[in-house]
């Protein structure tokens, strides 16, 4: 048997059998192939070839050169496959040739064609001779007129009559916009020329050396007094009387951060000094009266907790979160005082027993504590929760002010030691103005002990016992304890306030901060410091600016407070692990080390 009849028999039988079951009355209805979202219009008695070669009636791209060919047949729409090897799949099925129906489904190579009825949209398909000659008539028509434009040889002028005459509106709307334009220029009013300020312009030629022996001088710019201003333009950043801010040395001119009057005209409110310092004067009238209270006789509040390797994700979180709580505790109380002290056990093998600062109104010195601060050791389960007790207690506390201790920890203290522990809560807390509060960390690994031990430690110190299942709400929970329990969401939105505000910089402190220099020195030595002019020194660090900070860092006259905050915001601005000074110890850093910064400040932009 010849392959090639018996490939033609098998060709005929499925044309037989498709034609019977599907029969198309042509006649009656339009059809057109959907393909790549354009439908085309089949017209009787026109046979499309659909393929990737040139002369394809539907160029389809992958598709073989010569690929199928469409075309009504005895009145139905036919597909026949023209020996490509990738075939034709009808309704995905491979087919030599198959009678197609309305919504039928035609792949060739990845590209799938459809079959609708045309509601007389659909697009008629030209003829590959017609669409070649159009594509060489363009071809001619772009060449020619490169080729008019190259060797052109009227004038402007010329061509600009040409235009006229073939559109005599030109001229019209050429004549009327210059007497609009006259007319602007007879009626308009004219300026003030007394409120403007006038430069002259003074050019000096001489003869004396040839051209090009050197670049000539700068012209001499003369700017003339105004007399009639109306708006006198101050500096805003002007300083008022020197102020001594470190005794025994230089005095500093502190810059106060004034507003431009012309944003004041404009009705722009500053936004300088502390955010949300007005909160205190919000909430329920109880805690407007507890904030009062605490303005007139102090507030104190030290920090115990626990450092060890199971407290690791309480610390990270307290490192994120205190720079928050301090600022919401100076907005409330501006001359509270905190102090921290962190522990883990005694015994060879721990780094340390308690490390601590003191009581401080220096919050950014208490900030970068915490960074320096990481979780490890504690191989048992208890720890020297007395040591760190203690060592709060013995602080030099204000006499009238209201004392706070916060206890956080997941590990009991060693069993001989509880006893001695409620014995110095019970005398520290005796003259009623005095509080000791436990917090539970990782409540559902602390144990019942653990439970059971910081619950006796707050009865005996007339604080609360509260579990903390959200690390990051330990140190908001700090501020709740601090003030009252009963002030939870007063200070809950007193919080989330200031957190809003925290990040916002203002116009005169980005000013400060791109000019650098001795103003800039100058606004750092303010205390507090301004939080403003932190956060528009972190925001977009520049290399000037980190220059005066490291001035700053390395002179020991800085008074401690702007040294730890520049200390802080030198942490963000070259990507510090840690803050470039020990807060325990106050000490300025090494000239080894500020070179070091000095080489990372380089590379920041101007």
């Amino acid at each position: 048997m010849v392959p090639g009849r018996s490939l033609r028999r098998n060709c005929d039988t499925d044309r037989a059998a498709t034609i019977k079951h599907r029969h198309v009355e042509a006649g009656h209805q339009l059809w057109a192939l959907r393909w790549g979202g354009e439908s085309h219009a089949i017209e009787l008695g026109r046979v499309y070839l659909l393929g990737s070669a040139q002369e394809c009636d539907l160029q389809i791209q992958d598709a073989a050169p010569h690929h199928a060919r469409l075309e009504i047949v005895d009145g139905h729409v036919e597909i026949s496959d023209l020996g490509s090897d990738a075939g034709v799949l009808h309704n995905e099925e491979r087919v030599c040739r198959a009678v197609l129906h309305a919504g039928d489904r035609v792949g060739l190579a990845d590209e799938i064609l459809v079959l609708t009825p045309d509601d007389g949209s659909a697009a008629i398909v030209p003829l590959p001779d017609m669409r070649q000659a159009a594509a060489q008539r363009r071809i001619l028509r772009i060449r020619a007129a490169a080729s008019a434009l190259r060797y052109h040889d009227q004038s402007l002028s010329d061509l600009f009559v040409q235009r006229l005459r073939e559109a005599p509106w030109l001229a019209l709307s050429v004549v009327l916009h210059a007497l609009l334009i006259l007319m602007i220029a007879i009626y308009a009013p004219r300026k003030d020329r007394a409120a403007q300020e006038v430069a002259t312009i003074n050019f000096e030629a001489t003869d004396g050396s040839p051209p090009g022996d050197g670049p000539p001088a700068p012209p001499e710019v003369i700017v003339e007094e105004v007399r009639d201003e109306q708006v006198e333009e101050t500096d805003p950043l002007a300083a008022p009387d020197p102020i001594p801010v470190v005794n025994g040395h230089d005095e500093q001119r502190p810059i106060e951060i004034a507003e431009n009057p012309l944003l004041r005209v404009r009705g722009r409110a500053r936004q300088g000094g502390n955010a949300g310092a007005a909160v205190a004067d919000r909430g329920s009238a109880g805690f407007r009266k507890r904030v009062a209270e605490l303005k007139a006789n102090g507030l104190e509040i030290m920090f115990v907790f626990d450092s060890t390797g199971s407290m690791t994700s309480t610390i990270e979180e307290t490192k994120s979160t205190i720079v928050g709580m301090c600022e919401a505790l100076r907005a409330l109380v501006p001359d509270a005082r905190i102090g921290l002290v962190t522990y883990r056990d005694r015994g060879k093998r721990e780094a340390y027993l308690i490390r601590q600062i003191p009581l401080t109104r220096d919050h950014w010195r208490a900030s970068n504590f915490v960074q320096f601060v990481n979780a490890g050791g504690g191989d048992d389960i208890p720890e020297a929760v007395d040591a760190g007790l203690a060592a709060a207690m013995k602080q030099t506390w204000r006499p009238d002010a209201r004392r706070v201790i916060v206890l956080a920890g997941d590990a009991p203290s060693h069993p001989r030691k509880l006893r001695n522990i409620l014995r110095d809560v019970r005398a520290w807390c005796r003259d009623g103005r005095s509080f000791v509060h436990t917090l539970i960390a990782n409540p559902e690994n602390a144990g019942e002990l653990t439970a059971s031990e910081f619950e006796q430690i707050a009865d005996n110190g007339r604080g609360v016992c509260q579990p903390i299942e959200n690390h990051g709400q330990i140190l908001q929970r700090v501020l709740t304890l601090a003030f009252g329990h009963e002030f939870g969401e007063d200070l809950d939105n007193v919080v989330r306030e200031i957190e809003q505000r925290r990040h916002r910089v203002d116009t005169a402190s980005m000013h400060l901060v791109r000019k650098a220099g001795p103003q800039l020195a100058a606004a750092l030595l303010q205390e507090p410091f301004p939080t403003p002019l932190w956060n528009a020194l972190v925001r977009k660090p520049r290399g000037p600016a980190a220059a005066v900070l490291l001035d700053l860092l390395a002179d020991r006259r800085t008074p401690p407070p702007t040294r730890h905050a520049v200390a802080a915001a030198l942490q963000r601005i070259l990507d510090l692990e840690k803050p470039p000074i020990d807060p325990q110890t106050n000490q300025p850093a090494s000239k080894r080390r500020i070179a070091r910064l000095r080489q990372r400040a380089e590379r920041l932009p101007d």
